[in-house]
């Protein structure tokens, strides 16, 4: 069944491995941020350290951009 649908699918075989690449990129951004946010109230809460906060906060939300422009990529180039 397979061997039926390659024919039609070699065109788009670099859609394919990119749309792969993509989740599992954002699937690794998406699994970053609860360590991120783990450390933010284990070391800067606890420490009372305003600037780790903040940094580690900025780190946070650049993981989530990049997770949802992964995101965008991969259902452009799946559809």
């Amino acid at each position: 069944m397979f061997r039926r649908f390659y024919g039609y699918m070699k065109n788009y075989r670099k859609y394919g491995l990119f749309s792969c690449a993509c989740v599992a990129l954002e699937v690794m951004f998406e699994l970053v941020i609860p360590l991120v946010m783990a450390d933010i109230i284990d070391v800067g809460v606890a420490n009372a350290d305003k600037n780790y906060i903040l940094i580690k906060g900025a780190q946070m939300i650049i993981c989530a951009l990049l997770a949802l422009v992964l995101g965008i990529l991969y259902a452009r180039y799946a559809a």
